[in-house]
């Protein structure tokens, strides 16, 4: 769910610094550019979650 949520973050971002470059609204293409980074710390966090998740089950499986 939190992989959806951060490229949900980083599209929305992606429209938001678009929108801030057509308009020249500094303020709207960084907020734009910090959800896009806010979308890829998401991603990395769910994929740590996931490789860690993998390795406890890995593990526990080794011990049957």
């Amino acid at each position: 769910m939190a992989d959806l949520k951060g490229a949900k973050d980083k599209a929305l971002g992606k429209v938001q610094e678009a929108g801030g470059k057509l308009l020249n609204d500094e303020k709207l293409e960084a907020k734009g550019k910090a959800r896009q980074a806010k979308g890829k710390a998401e991603e990395k966090v769910e994929e740590g979650k996931q490789k860690i998740a993998k390795k406890v089950n890995d593990i526990v499986d080794d011990d049957k």
